[in-house]
């Protein structure tokens, strides 16, 4: 199979030039063995996808949504690992705050369980932003409510103490604190 090959239904024009794109070499060659080695693009997909080396890049995060999307929230809980733990929405989201503040982030899903996870500076080169939806930014000291109805005060309630600027990114039910 050749570059030229590559047919995507979803978006084609779009994941060419992200797959193909010379500012990322790594990803570039990797793609280049695998249309070598797979006989179609839904093999193609599969040998991107499979390679865990590639999971940083946006042509993976790309690929991932568009050519997979019924297994995309699987990637990106593989993505979120042992860092991940759960809060409870009644309003879809997930609360942040302290004494002086709260907000409610969006969890892209609605009511039940959220899964989140922080990534510390250190982790972030492991998190790819290309996977999630950015949401918002918070920066100080906060914490992360185990539901998103909890009463600021009940020092029960929270469940993480965050402080410093993190980005926020959500993705159905997902919610992904990013430190920088």
């Amino acid at each position: 199979m050749k570059k030229k090959d590559l047919i995507f239904k979803e978006k084609n024009e779009w994941l060419q030039r992200v797959i193909w794109n010379d500012s990322f070499p790594k990803f570039t060659k990797k793609a280049t063995e695998y249309v070598k080695k797979a006989g179609n693009s839904e093999e193609f997909v599969d040998l991107v996808l499979a390679d865990k080396e590639l999971l940083k890049y946006q042509a993976y995060a790309e690929l991932s949504r568009c050519c997979r999307p019924e297994k995309h929230w699987y990637k990106i809980r593989e993505m979120f690992g042992e860092r991940t733990f759960k809060t409870s929405s009644d309003v879809g989201g997930v609360m942040v705050g302290n004494k002086d503040f709260e907000i409610n982030i969006s969890n892209g899903y609605g009511d039940g369980i959220t899964r989140v996870a922080v990534f510390s500076k250190k982790d972030s080169e492991n998190f790819n932003d290309d996977m999630m939806d950015y949401y918002t930014s918070i920066q100080g000291e906060f914490y992360i409510y185990d539901n998103d109805c909890a009463d600021r005060a009940d020092v029960h309630a929270q469940r993480k103490k965050l402080n410093g600027k993190y980005m926020i990114y959500r993705y159905n039910g997902l919610v992904a604190f990013v430190e920088y």
